[in-house]
């Protein structure tokens, strides 16, 4: 018989997590980085665990009979005493280990396949000694069970994971959690074989590097990016090396299933998520709302439950978030006229959503015009000019407007943007005419689709720009305070709070 509680912990090396359960349903999901507003937080202090359990515990009173559940990496927890310290609280408290890449993969209980090809490629980042292997492993989701088939990359030498995205991004922004700043600058670029042969010879070799400061100077030289440099052809070059030996490695496993689960840090590739699944013509694709470290807790919850055929229950998904569920509705209608109107809308409603994406929960509305992107994006949250916002479109009418084979609940997939988009919603549409978009379900928000509907009715289109509530650096607006706080500071003209208006 299973605990009443499960509590996962995952510590890692940055965007640590924690996920509770109850009787096989979540609770809550907590991302650090919401609660101390430092963006990639890392669990580093017991102080902070403890606050954090204390939290937990006032809200939802955790029993003795408590299963914990620890995300371990391949050589060690990266804060031992945390187990001590829930046993301490919890003496019959009992404690489970789960592998990195396991708990990554947990995802695939949570895709509805009954049968699925699963992909677990993360950053390699979580690895505290020096390993030259890819990070990647793939899996077999059938008849209630996922069994691990075997690495990515039985070659290593060909290998690739999210190392090579942290090295450019540190040569072209200083910063090596800018990965999708490379993405988005790769669209206005061409793949060239200079930079092709660069990026796979064996002077560059990302992959047997291991988060040290002389190796990623040594492979930066190499690249010859010695100061900040925003090429967008070694960004598409990039783009287009990752995703032919991700698709190259997938392919003799094609065979196994109609359906594709992509996991792990790596599936925030948008780009490379949809070409995968449609060049080798799977017929379902799925990526969580978190695929990446900040929701590994929640997918060892999935692994754990899973393994031992007690499926976990995920009511909200993907909101999931610390809150409460809003009890009565925003005036859409009111919200949808301040839109017309050329409005920018900071929207705060029930639960946040788990992962580094807006998902209608914690958003900056505004209709899709180039004026508003440039607004949203780059005056309000401080974004570079290159990089694009996403739509947000009702699942129904999303076909009229974009040429799509999987639905994207999760902003996980990218459509070809239509004559009537670039020509209505030219917002919305990047320098390659691709939208990362987010088809929403009445059925999962509701007071969105409305919202949606309102504006169409007035407008003509269905869509809205739809960025995250934060400003550049910081962490997804999380609480009433955070919110609030982002509306005084930046241009917006008006802030939903559940089913409070404030307007300036």
């Amino acid at each position: 018989m299973s605990a009443a509680f499960r509590l996962a912990l995952a510590e890692n090396v940055h965007d640590s997590c924690v996920t509770l359960a109850r009787h096989g349903e979540v609770l809550v999901h907590l991302e650090f980085e919401r609660l101390t507003r430092r963006k990639h937080h890392r669990l580093t202090t017991l102080d902070e665990f403890m606050n954090v359990l204390a939290l937990l515990n006032e809200r939802h009173a955790i029993s003795g009979d408590l299963e914990v559940i620890v995300v371990r990496h391949k050589v060690e927890r990266l804060l031992g005493d945390a187990v001590d310290v829930i046993r301490s609280m919890w003496p019959a408290a009992s404690v489970v280990d789960i592998e990195h890449l396991d708990a990554h993969a947990g995802y695939a209980f949570a895709s509805g396949f009954d049968d699925a090809l699963v992909v677990a490629l993360d950053g390699g980042g979580d690895r505290r000694v020096s390993d030259p292997e890819p990070n990647g492993r793939l899996y077999h989701l059938r008849d209630n069970a996922l069994t691990f088939v075997g690495p990515l990359f039985p070659n290593a030498a060909i290998g690739i994971d999210g190392r090579a995205w942290t090295l450019v991004a540190m040569g072209m922004f200083d910063d090596r959690y800018a990965a999708g700043k490379v993405m988005g600058l790769g669209a206005h670029g061409v793949v060239r074989p200079l930079w092709w042969d660069k990026l796979t010879s064996p002077g560059f070799d990302p992959v047997a590097w291991c988060y040290d400061a002389e190796g990623a100077l040594s492979r930066l030289r190499y690249l010859g990016l010695t100061s900040p440099s925003h090429d967008a052809d070694l960004a598409a070059t990039l783009q287009g090396l990752f995703t032919e030996r991700i698709r190259d490695a997938i392919a003799p496993y094609r065979f196994m299933s109609r359906n594709l689960v992509l996991v792990g840090g790596c599936a925030l590739n948008v780009c490379t998520n949809t070409d995968v699944a449609s060049s080798l013509g799977f017929v379902g694709a799925y990526v969580p709302p978190c695929p990446g470290d900040e929701g590994v807790s929640l997918g060892a919850l999935l692994y754990r439950c899973g393994d031992e055929g007690t499926p976990l229950r995920l009511p909200g998904t993907p909101y999931l978030g610390l809150g409460n569920v809003v009890s009565r509705e925003p005036d859409v209608k009111r919200v949808a006229e301040l839109l017309v109107r050329g409005g920018a809308v900071a929207w705060h409603i029930g639960r946040p959503e788990a992962g580094p994406r807006a998902l209608g929960h914690r958003s900056l509305f505004a209709l899709p015009t180039v004026e508003n992107k440039r607004r949203l994006s780059e005056v309000i949250k401080g974004r570079e000019p290159f990089r694009p916002v996403a739509p947000i479109v009702c699942d129904v009418k999303a076909p009229d407007w974009f040429d799509y084979e999987y639905a994207s609940p999760h902003m996980s997939f990218v459509g070809h943007s239509r004559d009537r988009t670039a020509k209505e919603a030219p917002g919305v549409v990047h320098v390659d005419g691709t939208a990362r978009m987010q088809t929403i379900t009445e059925e999962i928000d509701g007071v969105v689709y409305s919202l949606l509907e309102h504006v169409e009715s007035q407008t003509g289109c269905p869509i809205l720009i739809n960025t995250s509530l934060n400003q550049a650096g910081r962490p997804i607006c999380g609480t009433y305070a955070d919110s609030i706080s982002l509306f005084r500071e930046c241009d917006v003209d008006a802030l939903v709070l559940d089913d409070i208006l404030l307007m300036k």
